[in-house]
C-alpha cells in the first residue's frame, strides 16, 4: 500500500512539472496571466483617488 502511495505521488507531481513546463509559457504567450500585486494595488489606489476628488 505504502509503495503504491509513493509512486502515486511520483507520478503525479513529474506529471504536473512537465505539464507545467509545457502549458505556463503558452498561457504567458497568449496573455492569461495574472498582473502582480503591486501593479493591482497601485491601479485601484489611483482609481479611489480619481474617484474622491
Amino acid at each position: 500500500m505504502l509503495i503504491g502511495i509513493v509512486i502515486a505521488v511520483l507520478v503525479a507531481y513529474t506529471s504536473s512539472k512537465v505539464l507545467g513546463k509545457q502549458i505556463i509559457p503558452r498561457l504567458e504567450k497568449k496573455g492569461f496571466t495574472q498582473p502582480l500585486k503591486e501593479e493591482v494595488k497601485e491601479k485601484v489606489y489611483t482609481e479611489r483617488n480619481g474617484d474622491a476628488e
